[in-house]
């Protein structure tokens, strides 16, 4: 009639059981059997409750995201992604383990009586699974929302500078005619060459610009 746990430091959720079995605290039953699953009844809501809480900033992540698109998030997403992959796989164990001591029958463990409690156990155990399962996948959307969206913003100012670059390369040209050393090159001589080749400089510019406008680059 013992149960012996084995763990590295103190766990609060058995310093309570013992401290609820020492007050007088009748369980449901007087076995091992109902003491173990007061243990794991109580541990399975503990996790259950540190699934409420990434989900709550979940939430937040989410709240941020849309007041500050610019937020820094996967610095958020990781230690999420480490919790949700960690309860995962706490929950695949529980669930394993309160479903095989359903199929236990022995002197020593005997759960006639409490079926329904263990039942109740591996019903919460399914539940919480599945929501960790639904907050994975929405912090990967969330994530990938991100990336999108950053990937979006590279795209504007790469979309800019291709731009600008395209605009410049005519002037340039102009330049680099106008910059050549012959000395048979009329256009040096007029009087107002240089007012010319500026007022087509720039008429080059308003037309490529306009350009760019009805085609969509600006959009």
């Amino acid at each position: 009639s013992l149960i012996v746990t084995v763990h590295e430091e103190t766990l609060p959720a058995l310093e309570s059981i013992i401290a609820e079995f020492t007050s007088g605290l009748r369980f449901h039953a007087s076995s091992t059997s109902a003491l173990l699953y007061q243990i794991l009844d109580y541990l399975i809501d503990e996790n259950m409750a540190f699934t409420l809480k990434t989900r709550n900033r979940l939430d937040d992540l989410e709240e941020q995201l849309e007041e500050d698109p610019d937020w820094e998030v996967a610095e958020q997403t990781l230690p999420l992604k480490r919790q949700l992959a960690h309860l995962a796989a706490t929950f695949e164990d529980q669930l394993y383990c309160v479903s095989l001591l359903q199929t236990i029958d022995s002197e020593s463990l005997q759960i006639e009586g409490l079926q329904d409690y263990f039942r109740d156990a591996v019903s919460h155990l399914e539940h919480s699974s599945r929501a960790v399962g639904r907050q994975a996948a929405r912090l990967n959307a969330i994530h990938q929302d991100y990336l999108l969206s950053a990937q979006e913003k590279t795209n504007s100012r790469l979309r800019l500078l291709t731009i600008v670059s395209t605009v410049f390369m005519p002037l340039t040209l102009i330049t680099g005619i106008y910059g050549m050393n012959f000395h048979n090159m009329p256009e040096m001589s007029w009087s107002h060459g240089y007012l010319i080749v500026m007022l087509v400089m720039a008429a080059i510019v308003v037309a490529m610009l306009w350009g760019f406008w009805r085609t969509g680059w600006f959009k």
